[in-house]
């Protein structure tokens, strides 16, 4: 029984998985474009493990990816992560969790969120076309359409008012006689 213990304890330490991460960055910048992660894995074990890869804080697209690192094999992991516009001008601490068949891997990455470069004017280009002061032949018709809207409601409105009136001074006389 103490044989059978001491094996187990011994093959759990021997069978333990290892995996690594290398050459992955501690800061990405982002300015508006898409941006590309690429980095190492390792596995140590003695058997082939599958590869999960999960970031935190963006989005992120697969671009290249093993779906089994043999033993002692160095795979490369290409990611396209997508910025985010209503983070920009600021940072996060962001998490790359890299799991290999059961052990999880947790890389902390620094996000930095910046402006989109401007683009230069391209030449023989024609400059932005500014806006021009409208002329009287824009204005007087808008201006007319106003006064003709306003006239027609100061008819019906003085329309409304005598008929009211009228009806008022026709009760009173009624109610007198």
């Amino acid at each position: 029984m103490k044989n059978t213990a001491i094996f187990l304890a011994l093959l759990l330490v021997v069978t333990t998985i290892r995996a690594e991460v290398l050459e992955l960055p501690a800061e990405v910048q982002f300015s508006g474009q898409p941006v590309e992660l690429s980095f190492k894995v390792r596995n140590e074990a003695f058997q082939a493990l599958p590869v999960q890869v999960d970031v935190q804080v963006v989005s992120f697209k697969v671009l290249r990816k093993p779906d089994l690192v043999q033993p002692g094999e160095v795979q490369e992991i290409r990611l396209q992560l997508q910025p985010r516009n209503d983070l920009l001008g600021s940072t996060y601490q962001s998490t790359i969790t890299v799991k290999m068949g059961a052990q999880e891997t947790r890389k902390e990455v620094k996000f930095v969120f910046g402006e989109a470069p401007k683009q230069a004017p391209k030449k023989n280009a024609l400059p932005p076309a500014t806006p021009k002061a409208p002329t009287a032949f824009a204005v007087l018709p808008l201006a007319f359409n106003e006064f003709m809207m306003n006239l027609g409601l100061a008819l019906l409105a003085a329309i409304l008012l005598i008929s009211f009136i009228a009806r008022l001074t026709k009760r009173f006389m009624q109610n007198r006689g």
